[in-house]
C-alpha cells in the first residue's frame, strides 16, 4: 500500500507537516482533491515460501495475488501534497497452506524540496494493514512508517533512498506444544516481530514504453523461519510456536538477524495504458547464529491505473 501511495505522488522538512496534514484532510479544507484507482493481477513462484534453512523442508510454490486499490491526492501547494488511500488484496498459494485477504490504509506526505525538475522530493508514510488467514492462527496486524528522498537524474533515471520500521502483532499468543522441557521459555508467538530496512532503488526509462526498476536493501530485526523440528534450530531462536497450517511437528522460529533483498524488473507500457511487468527476486538471510536462510522468486504481473 505504502508503494502506490509514493508511486502516484507529483513529482513536481518542517515542524508545520503534522499541522499541515490535519488541515488538508480536514472537511473544512478547500484543496484541489484528485482520485486514482489501482487494479493488479501477479502470478509469482517462490522456491522457499517459509524461508527454511534445511532443504528437505523448502516449500514450493505459485502464487496468485489480486489487489484493488483506491487513493486521493490533496495538493497543498505547487510543490507539496498530501496522499491517503485503502487496498484490498487476496493471496492463494498453490502449496502452502496459508491462503489470505488483506485490507490496508495508508496516509503520505510529500514536498519537493525547491524548483526545477532535478530537486529532490522527500516523502513520509504510515501504513496499516489487517491480514486475515484461512489458519486463523497467523492473523496479524503491519503497521510501518518510511522517510525517503528521490530525484530524477536526466530524463531517463531516477532513483530514490529510504528508511523504514516494520511491526507485524500477531492477533494472540498461540499455544506450543511438543517441545521439550528446555525450550518451554522461549516457547511464545513467533511471528510477533519488528525490523528496520534501509533500501535504495532506481529506475531507467529505455523508451516511452519500457522501463526498468531495480532495488537493494538491507533489513536489521526479527527473521522468521518455517521447518519441522530439530534442536540445531532452537538453539539461536528467540521464540518458537507450531505452523499450525504445516501440520504437525512443524515450527516456525524467530532469530535475530539481517538479510539483504534485490529484485530486477522489467515493465511494458501497453496500448491501454495498463502495464505488464517481468521480475526476479532474492532474500538472502542470516541469522546471529550464523544460519543462512534464502529465497528466489519469479513474476509477471498486470497493472492498470485510472
Amino acid at each position: 500500500m505504502t508503494d502506490i501511495i509514493r508511486k502516484h505522488q507529483p513529482t513536481n522538512v518542517k515542524a508545520g507537516v503534522i499541522l499541515s496534514l490535519i488541515y488538508a484532510l480536514s472537511p473544512h479544507s478547500c484543496l484541489a482533491v484528485e482520485a486514482f484507482n489501482e487494479l493488479s493481477v501477479d502470478v509469482s513462484y517462490l522456491d522457499n515460501v517459509g524461508l527454511s534453512s534445511v532443504e528437505n523442508d523448502k516449500t514450493k510454490s505459485s502464487i496468485l495475488e489480486v489487489n484493488a486499490a483506491r487513493f486521493y491526492r490533496k495538493t497543498l501547494g505547487v510543490s507539496e501534497s498530501v496522499n491517503y488511500g485503502a487496498n484490498l488484496r487476496t493471496r492463494s498459494y498453490s502449496n502452502y497452506p496459508c491462503n489470505q485477504a488483506s485490507v490496508g490504509i495508508a496516509l503520505g506526505y510529500r514536498k519537493k524540496l525547491g524548483l526545477g525538475f532535478d530537486k529532490p522530493i522527500f516523502s513520509a508514510t504510515w501504513s496499516g494493514t489487517r491480514h486475515v488467514y484461512n489458519v486463523s492462527a497467523r492473523n496479524r496486524l503491519d503497521s510501518e512508517v518510511s522517510l525517503s528522498v528521490s530525484r530524477p537524474f536526466g530524463e531517463h533515471w531516477d532513483a530514490s533512498i529510504s528508511l523504514s520500521k516494520r511491526w507485524e502483532i500477531p492477533d494472540r499468543i498461540n499455544q506450543t506444544v511438543g517441545l521439550p522441557d528446555s525450550l518451554q521459555d522461549i516457547a511464545s508467538n513467533a511471528l510477533d516481530k519488528e525490523s528496520i530496512q534501509v533500501a535504495i532503488a532506481t529506475e531507467y526509462y529505455a523508451s516511452s514504453t519500457w522501463s526498468f526498476p531495480a532495488s537493494l536493501s538491507f533489513s536489521n530485526g526479527d527473521i522468521t523461519s518455517g521447518a519441522r523440528y530439530r534442536p540445531a534450530l532452537s538453539n539461536d531462536a528467540r521464540a518458537i510456536s507450531n505452523d499450525v497450517g504445516m501440520g504437525n511437528n512443524w515450527y516456525i522460529y524467530r532469530y535475530e538477524g539481517s538479510a539483504w533483498s534485490a529484485s530486477l524488473n522489467a515493465s511494458r507500457l501497453l496500448s491501454d495504458g495498463s502495464s505488464l511487468n517481468f521480475g526476479i527476486s532474492r532474500v538472502d538471510a542470516r541469522s546471529d547464529g550464523n544460519i543462512r536462510y534464502d529465497r528466489n522468486s519469479l513474476s509477471i504481473s498486470w497493472i492498470k491505473n485510472w
